[in-house]
């Protein structure tokens, strides 16, 4: 059977935050509220071809959809019992949503992923703040304290390529767990760029060594991305559209080859097509170039590519 490590399944684009290289474009997008039906579909799509190890939710900041997300997660448990179900989240909110996260991860057996996007401000109170509501969450689910190196290695497992690993800093990451459910905290400083940007506009790097790009620049190297019934490599290249729509820049040439990418589509694609992107998934594609080949292209958050510069919709 063929087989995804990772499935991240868009559930909409709406964010608290507006953090610069999104690769989900919600720094620059409004509320793309994917329809639930179409998710459903899309899932059970993925399911019929791929063995999916883990289930992801992304877009925008997934505790702003936490009724969609109950859905989404009640239907994976009734048609992929055994699957992990991730929440990824920034935690900005989590101190609001304990009561319900709690409920969420106890019955539905979810774990959840919290990158800290304020680790690297020099203000620490918001990542204090999350910090903190992390600590409350494991107490309140009475969650014991578990070694994040084991974590990594038990559950992300040794095919997970480079730095969905969290960085090597483990003294500043933690987890927690009641042996089936799990929460980690890490505290994201730096993050890759996906574009750089020429007079205001976006550019491909265009580094002309795919794998070099995959292996030094990529922000998701086990993760697929799932929308609208089709699965792309990552979802900087399942958005691009969007990024270039925005600014405008859809003639680029240089952007050419990274639109015309061709994502598999799930309801007619053939079975060598199923079983490409399966094998390719832990390696390099042509249009992995898109991305730098180097490590100088990693930058530190700090509050102005952070912090909002739009209302939340």
């Amino acid at each position: 059977m063929n087989y995804l490590k990772i499935l991240d399944v868009f559930i909409g684009s709406k964010c608290n935050l507006a953090c610069y290289q999104c690769d989900t474009r919600s720094d620059i997008t409004v509320d793309q509220n994917e329809d639930l039906e179409s998710i459903f579909e899309s899932i059970t799509l993925a399911q019929k071809h791929y063995n999916i190890e883990t289930y992801s939710m992304i877009g925008g900041e997934p505790l702003l959809y936490l009724p969609k997300i109950l859905k989404i997660i009640e239907f994976i448990r009734a048609t992929d019992n055994t699957a992990r179900i991730v929440i990824p989240t920034n935690g900005s909110v989590l101190n609001k949503n304990i009561n319900y996260l709690s409920k969420l991860i106890l019955e539905h057996t979810v774990s959840l992923y919290i990158c800290d996007h304020f680790a690297a401000f020099e203000d620490t109170k918001l990542s204090s703040k999350v910090k903190d509501a992390t600590r409350d969450l494991a107490n309140h689910l009475k969650f014991d304290r578990y070694h994040t190196s084991l974590f990594l290695h038990d559950i992300l497992g040794d095919d997970t390529p480079h730095d969905f690993k969290g960085g090597n800093d483990l003294a500043e990451q933690e987890v927690y767990t009641n042996g089936t459910s799990y929460i980690w905290l890490r505290g994201q400083k730096e993050f890759h760029s996906n574009h750089y940007l020429s007079g205001g506009k976006p550019k491909p790097f265009m580094s002309e060594n795919p794998e070099d790009s995959y292996t030094n620049g990529c922000s998701s190297p086990s993760c697929s991305f799932l929308k609208d019934k089709k699965l792309y490599k990552c979802a900087a290249l399942g958005t691009v559209h969007t990024l270039l729509e925005y600014h405008n820049v859809l003639d680029d040439q240089d952007w050419t080859k990274y639109i015309n990418y061709t994502p598999v589509n799930l309801e007619t694609a053939t079975p060598d097509q199923i079983t490409k992107f399966s094998q390719t998934k832990f390696s390099h594609i042509s249009e992995c170039d898109m991305c730098p080949s180097n490590g100088n292209h990693i930058f530190v958050k700090t509050p102005n590519n952070v912090l909002p510069i739009k209302e939340v919709r």
